[in-house]
C-alpha cells in the first residue's frame, strides 16, 4: 500500500503510516482517536496593568507624573493582552495513552493538523 499523504505544513506531516512531527514520528497504526485541547493564556499581569492604570488616571489626574505613569501602565497592558495567546494541542490516543503531539497558537491550524489525522484514521478502513 502506498503513503498517501494528508497534510505537510508547519513542520507537520500526515500520512496513513505516520504522523511526523519536527524529529518525533508517531505510528498512525497505534492512533485510536485524536483530540483538541487548549491551554488558556495567563493575563492576569495585563489585567493587573489596566487596573493600575485606570486607577492612576482616575486619582492622580492632576499630576503630570501620574498621568505619564497611568498611561505607560496602559500601553503595557494592551500590549499584552493582544499579544498573550492561548496555546492550543493536539492530542493523540493509544493503547499506550496520550500525548500531546502538536502545540501552536493558531487554533486553524490544529485544526487542520486533527482534519488530517482524523482523515488517516478512516482511510486505515
Amino acid at each position: 500500500m502506498e503513503e498517501r499523504v494528508f497534510l505537510d505544513e508547519g513542520g507537520v506531516k500526515v500520512t496513513n503510516a505516520r504522523v511526523l512531527v519536527g524529529s518525533q514520528t508517531y505510528a498512525m497504526s497505534g492512533v485510536t482517536s485524536v483530540k483538541h485541547a487548549m491551554k488558556t493564556a495567563d493575563r492576569r499581569f495585563a489585567i493587573l496593568c489596566l487596573i493600575l492604570a485606570a486607577g492612576t488616571l482616575y486619582f492622580k489626574h492632576d499630576s503630570s507624573q501620574a498621568i505619564f505613569f497611568g498611561i505607560g501602565a496602559a500601553v503595557l497592558g494592551i500590549l499584552m493582552w493582544v499579544l498573550i495567546k492561548n496555546k492550543h494541542f493536539v492530542v493523540l490516543h493509544s493503547s499506550s495513552g496520550e500525548s500531546r503531539a502538536v502545540e501552536h497558537t493558531d487554533r486553524g491550524f490544529i485544526n487542520r493538523v486533527i482534519g488530517s489525522i482524523n482523515e488517516a484514521i478512516v482511510s486505515r478502513g
